[in-house]
């Protein structure tokens, strides 16, 4: 927030991660279950400034888990 400020921040890219931090790879990880997990999902879906904010989700599908799936865990980590 102090370096980009919340005010320019348009949509949320959303997907969990394989890799941990710092690593440069960029894998997606189903919502939740990657090394953000789900406490960390339920922190940025549920944080008061970022509840309005559009999310464009990119997740996995090759392991036969949809879209829909993700979407689902999304609603279920969101304490609206």
């Amino acid at each position: 927030d102090d370096v980009v400020g919340l005010e320019h921040l348009k949509y949320i890219h959303l997907n969990d991660s394989k890799h941990e931090c710092g690593t440069n790879k960029d894998e997606h990880a189903h919502i939740g279950e990657g090394h953000i997990g789900e406490a960390g999902m339920e922190r940025i879906l549920n944080h008061p400034d970022l509840v309005d904010v559009p999310l464009a989700l990119e997740t996995p599908t090759e392991d036969g888990k949809s879209f829909a799936w993700n979407i689902d865990r999304v609603r279920e980590l969101r304490h609206d």
